[in-house]
């Protein structure tokens, strides 16, 4: 068997330290990710979405670099889809507001009804 600075890095408490640290980063990964996941299952969700590419549309006055008019078009078109897209999966999300309740009360461990 080895001897020397790795094998103590190895060993015992510093193995079970990192496997520690391991753990508690992965389990708070996986809130996050179940946070995000219901967050994005809400209609204020989307609709904050739908705002943020409202307001990224160009406006008169603002400053436009070495764009045309045709490419400063052409990317409000495409900022003016996304949100009404969000939009859209807002009132989808509202259809499933109980559903959501019901996910976010047993990912708590909550009884169902």
């Amino acid at each position: 068997m080895e001897s020397g600075p790795r094998s103590e890095q190895l060993g015992g408490r510093k193995l079970g330290d990192s496997i520690r640290r391991t753990a508690d980063y992965l389990n708070h990964f996986h809130e996050r990710v179940l946070t995000d996941a219901l967050a994005e299952m809400t209609a204020d969700y989307w609709l904050r979405r739908a705002e943020q590419f409202q307001a990224a549309m160009h406006k008169p006055g603002d400053f436009v670099g070495l764009c045309s008019t045709e490419q400063i078009e052409a990317n409000n078109q495409l900022l003016a889809a996304k949100a009404e897209a969000c939009r859209n999966r807002a009132v989808l999300c509202e259809a499933s507001d109980d559903d959501l309740d019901t996910i976010r009360a047993a990912l708590d461990g909550r009884e169902v009804a």
